[in-house]
């Protein structure tokens, strides 16, 4: 009976997760690449980190179900774990996927398929009104993406000495796109035409099918009065979105300095403010890879 007894104490111990316990967990596991923390309660978990701001539905979906997976491996009493993914330019916003523990066993004894379970789990959006440093892990401060997300602030910000020293950095050690075109967009707001040209040109060289980086490019091209490239390069971003508001905004410009018709003008000065070109971030672009 003793023995017994011992034997539960000592079971319900070892499946007794503290936050402490799951970060150890989730370190070993190297399942997140971001950093993250951990807030247990009772026999749920959630775990607080950044996404790739890359990332498919799809990636968060399977980054939450190894993160249950390893969570549930080692405690037994954990139901459902919570993976919150905040945006690292919009520390304000942030999505969860919830996992439970019916969901992870039936995948692991093959009852349940990996599609299956991936349509099964629904992604939730959420906003938060304010955000403390309490609330969110720390990012790396030499990483790409911490010295992106703070270049970017600083752009919005008008610190545009600030701004390009976080896209050195970055530049001094990788061949990034992203810190490129952020770098040009700094460069096109500081009038230093030549600087940006070269940087969305390498973009473009990178990435040849980025339609937001001909775009701006085109607005540099137009700064530099040479409306002839700038139109080549609004047609080559229209080619690959049609919505890009910019892309109109410049092409009617250029339609303007070029002496072509009214129409044409026109036409383009209407997409443009139907699409809302105003409201365009130039230091944004999503759809650039990372590290090359």
């Amino acid at each position: 009976m003793v023995a017994s007894a011992l034997c539960v104490s000592l079971a319900g111990a070892a499946d007794n997760p503290t936050s402490e316990k799951v970060t150890s967990v989730l370190t070993n596991a190297k399942v997140l690449t971001k950093s993250f923390k951990v807030q247990c309660a009772g026999a749920q978990c959630t775990i607080v980190t950044y996404h790739d701001y890359r990332a498919a539905e799809n990636d968060i979906k399977i980054d939450a179900i190894l993160t249950a997976k390893a969570i549930m491996g080692v405690y037994h009493s954990i139901q459902s774990v919570t993976v919150q993914f905040y945006d690292p330019y919009n520390l304000r916003k942030y999505k969860f996927i919830e996992v439970h523990a019916g969901d992870v066993s039936a995948f692991g004894l093959g009852s349940l398929s990996k599609e299956r379970l991936l349509s099964s789990l629904p992604v939730h959006t959420s906003v938060v009104a304010d955000v403390t440093t309490k609330t969110l892990p720390e990012q790396q401060i030499d990483s790409p993406d911490h010295l992106l997300t703070t270049a970017k602030s600083k752009a919005e910000a008008a610190d545009y000495q600030g701004a390009l020293l976080n896209c050195n950095k970055v530049l001094d050690t990788v061949s990034d796109p992203r810190a490129l075109f952020l770098r040009g967009a700094v460069y096109t707001k500081t009038g230093n035409y030549a600087a940006a040209l070269a940087d969305f040109s390498k973009v473009i060289e990178a990435c040849p099918t980025n339609g937001k980086v001909y775009s701006s490019r085109a607005g540099v091209y137009l700064f530099m009065n040479e409306p002839s490239k700038a139109l080549n390069d609004c047609n080559t971003a229209l080619k690959l979105d049609s919505r890009d508001a910019r892309a109109y905004d410049f092409r009617g410009a250029a339609h303007l300095h070029l002496g072509h018709s009214k129409e044409e003008i026109e036409a383009d000065s209407e997409m443009a403010l139907k699409l809302g070109s105003h409201e365009v971030d130039p230091f944004e672009n999503r759809s650039l890879p990372g590290t090359l």
